[in-house]
């Protein structure tokens, strides 16, 4: 199944999505974190960002290429004040800013910085 198909399939059954994130190897997520953990067991890492008509919106992965796959995994699900040290790198790698580095903060920025990343 060629990759477009694969991203016109999952419009079809997710009306609400405007846009996915392709691997070279022609898989196809709506996170990009999910995209980027594939993407880094491959040897082409790039990921594209697709729009529903196909088109290419971006190469841009808005800084998620700077983190590691347990930076990646922490954002996905381990928002936790467990893990202040690695969210605190998160935030830098990602240049988020917050109005103070207490665990409160960058976790919810970060919870914000996922919700913008998924539109």
């Amino acid at each position: 199944m060629a990759t477009q198909t694969r991203a016109q399939e999952y419009f079809q059954n997710t009306p609400d999505a405007t846009k996915v994130y392709e691997t070279s190897d022609g898989f196809v997520f709506d996170w990009m974190p999910n995209a980027i953990a594939h993407a880094n067991t491959l040897d082409d890492k790039q990921v594209l960002t697709l729009g529903r008509d196909g088109d290419l919106i971006s190469d841009d992965v808005d800084g998620l290429e700077n983190l590691t796959e347990t930076q990646i995994e922490i954002l996905k699900n381990g928002l936790d004040k467990k893990n202040y040290n690695s969210i605190k790198e998160i935030v830098k790698a990602l240049n988020i800013e917050t109005t103070d580095p207490k665990a409160e903060t960058l976790i919810k920025a970060l919870e914000e910085y996922k919700q913008n990343l998924n539109k």
